[in-house]
């Protein structure tokens, strides 16, 4: 489908797009590799799971920063995954988007 798009409208026209599904994939990626590292494993809290979405800015819509109070446990799987994500991926910057979270009970 984005083929036909890129095809028929250009690449100017589906470049967010595709990052976005490009981002969307190594979201999985980076979700599995945390999932099995050590850090993942010795330092997480127990029976809490998380999904963290890395998404590059220019490919989303932005939303204004809101405060959001976290519960500890989910504060302390945040810095594991970041001090994980960075270690990977050095130059970077994670802004969390806590507004932007789903939780079920």
């Amino acid at each position: 489908m984005i083929s036909k798009l890129k095809t028929e409208c250009g690449s100017q026209f589906t470049n967010k797009l595709e990052g976005m599904f490009k981002d969307i994939e190594l979201s999985r990626e980076i979700n599995e590799s945390f999932r099995q590292s050590a850090q993942a494993r010795l330092k997480l809290p127990s029976g809490i799971e998380m999904n963290v979405h890395v998404l590059t800015t220019g490919y989303w819509p932005t939303y204004p920063p809101m405060e959001v109070r976290l519960p500890h446990e989910l504060n302390v799987y945040q810095d594991i995954f970041k001090e994980f994500y960075l270690s990977k991926h050095s130059g970077r910057r994670l802004m969390w988007q806590n507004s932007l979270d789903q939780y079920s009970i």
